[in-house]
């Protein structure tokens, strides 16, 4: 009786992951981390000094971390959302040509000249 072979598991490219698995995009986020880490910590640091104040603290978050952070992030994302905006247009072109395909397959052909 021969045992059962166990077949090495297939390695997955990279164009296989998910765009959430992909290096750029899990360093992007990791950066984003860190970075939102570093201004807490800063803010932190500011609101419990005996020469700072938790307002000065909630400040320097908010322009030290949200604000830059934010803009950041957002332009990052300017070309997924241009490929997602052309591919949403690129399925719309494609539908309205399905349609009108479709319509005039089902219409039916013109009445030859002089038929009753």
């Amino acid at each position: 009786m021969a045992l059962p072979t166990l077949a090495a598991p297939r390695r997955q490219r990279l164009s296989d992951l998910p765009l959430s698995l992909k290096p750029l995009h899990l360093t992007m986020w990791i950066v984003a981390i860190a970075w939102m880490y570093i201004a807490t910590t800063m803010a932190l640091a500011e609101g419990v000094s005996p020469q700072g104040t938790w307002l000065g603290a909630s400040i320097t978050f908010l322009l030290y971390g949200v604000a830059p952070l934010s803009l950041v992030l957002y332009l990052m994302g300017a070309p997924a959302r241009r490929k997602a905006i052309r591919a949403a247009e690129q399925a719309e072109r494609e539908a309205a040509q399905a349609r009108a395909t479709a319509g005039t397959e089902s219409a039916s052909p013109p009445a030859p000249p002089g038929a009753p």
